[in-house]
């Protein structure tokens, strides 16, 4: 299952923004394998109660050790986003629900949120273990300096 969740005030559903659009193409990619949803930032809540809804699979209204073990959760979100994806993985961690993966871009917090894990890079921890980045010669005819190509190798 892969929830991501878009900053600012974007809404879910603007494929505009590239984390609706990643969303997109993980479902025409992956059509009958993966579970995606985007939501506003601004709906962690509705997100978590998607993910328990999706892992409870016998409809009992709770998981069992079995349940919660079998997930495969990886969560995204940019700005606003990336800030909801670290408490989200925060919350699904207390409710002992492992995560595979969390990606934040540009994460910031919002007013009056604690994410010292954003500051800490926890979530840059998850992203260096399964990716390397790769930063294109400066030469390459590709931009160089801070908002650079990156993609993986």
């Amino acid at each position: 299952m892969v929830m991501g969740f878009v900053g600012g005030f974007v809404r879910h559903d603007n494929i505009v923004h590239s984390g609706v659009q990643l969303a997109q193409h993980l479902r025409r990619d992956y059509p009958s394998d993966v579970y995606v949803e985007v939501f506003e930032n601004r709906r962690r809540e509705k997100a978590h109660q998607e993910i328990l809804r999706l892992l409870d699979t016998n409809h009992d209204g709770r998981l069992s050790v079995e349940e919660r073990h079998s997930a495969r959760i990886i969560i995204y979100g940019m700005s606003w986003g990336g800030a909801e994806t670290v408490t989200l993985a925060e919350e699904l961690e207390k409710d002992g629900i492992p995560m595979l993966l969390t990606i934040q871009v540009d994460s910031i917090s919002k007013i009056r949120q604690n994410c010292h894990s954003i500051q800490r890079g926890r979530g840059h921890q998850f992203l260096s273990a399964a990716w390397t980045f790769t930063r294109p010669a400066k030469h390459s005819g590709r931009r160089s300096g801070p908002h650079a190509n990156y993609w993986k190798s």
